[in-house]
This record gives C-alpha cells, sequence and structure tokens, in this order.
C-alpha cells in the first residue's frame, strides 16, 4: 500500500503520507473516515494510473 493514514497526538488530526519515492505528507483531515477515504482514493488512482502505464496502448491500424 502506498498511502498511509496516521493520527498525530499533538495536533489531534489524522495525516495521510504518500510512502512512494519519498515520504510526503498528503494532507491532514479532521476525522479517521476522512483520511482513510483520500487515501483509498489515492491509492486506486496510483494503480489505475500504474496499469494504464504498464499496458501497451493499442493503435488503429
Amino acid at each position: 500500500m502506498r498511502y498511509i493514514v496516521k493520527f498525530h497526538e499533538q495536533r489531534g488530526e489524522w495525516l495521510v503520507f504518500d510512502m512512494g519515492d519519498d515520504l510526503e505528507l498528503i494532507g491532514m483531515f479532521a476525522s479517521k473516515d476522512e483520511a482513510v477515504s483520500q487515501a483509498k482514493r489515492l491509492e486506486e488512482r496510483a494503480t489505475r494510473r500504474q496499469r494504464w502505464h504498464r499496458e501497451p496502448v493499442q493503435h488503429a491500424a
């Protein structure tokens, strides 16, 4: 899984991180549900992009 959700005790917020090439903070959310939902959307988007780049594009003859 590329995106993770962590709770920040001092700020009382849920953080979404991209664990790809570099650790990157994607966003801060008031609720766990919002953070998890965002992480799932980002994960699905990354999966679709990865699939698109792996599959050869069929050109019309």
